[in-house]
């Protein structure tokens, strides 16, 4: 039994390929996941899937070869895996909008294209981690952020001195150096 928003999106789906109109909006349809007639609709260059509930993306978006700017903001994603950037690239989309969906890191799957889209990826758990300048400096800067907190995470500190105690003889540079030396300090 089929919801009344995939209903309504098969409905439009069918109306835009019927009308062979270049820009579908599938926003604010409840979808749980993309109708699978979407990819009858080959033709679009534009697509809205935003205010939904999608928590993946399936493979149906790959078939549309002439999608050039796709909005998938305000859902629940947190991953894009099988949005074009894992099947040869055969998208070339010039603009995504990720607003307000889950993601605790940029997805690395943005890195990988043959053409590099403009990205929206603002009002994410991510942000609340990343300073204002870096914010202010777009999705590259973000993500290498982001990996050298990943990295800084998983490197061990090395607490080291090195000292070198200068001195006329028989001062107590020697019994200085071993007290210091094996006694135990609190850092």
């Amino acid at each position: 039994m089929l919801t009344n928003g995939e209903l309504e999106a098969k409905n439009r789906i069918f109306d835009c390929i019927k009308n062979n109109n270049p820009f579908l909006d599938l926003s604010y349809l409840s979808l749980n996941q993309i109708p699978i007639e979407l990819e009858h609709a080959n033709h679009i260059t534009e697509l809205n899937l935003s205010n939904n509930n999608l928590f993946s993306i399936n493979d149906v978006i790959n078939k549309l070869d002439k999608l050039l700017f796709l909005d998938l903001s305000n859902n629940n994603l947190n991953e894009i895996r099988g949005l074009g950037f894992d099947f040869g690239n055969r998208l070339h989309l010039k603009s995504i909008n990720l607003n307000g969906n889950l993601f605790n890191d940029i997805p690395c799957e943005l890195f990988g294209l043959n053409i590099f889209p403009e990205v929206t990826i603002e009002n994410n758990p991510f942000e609340k981690n990343v300073p204002l300048e870096i914010l202010e400096y777009g999705v590259e800067n973000i993500a290498n952020y982001l990996e050298q907190v990943k990295m800084a995470e998983s490197t061990v500190r090395l607490l080291e001195a090195k000292v070198i105690f200068l001195g006329r003889g028989d001062v107590g540079k020697t019994s200085l150096m071993k007290k210091i030396q094996y006694c135990p300090i609190k850092i």
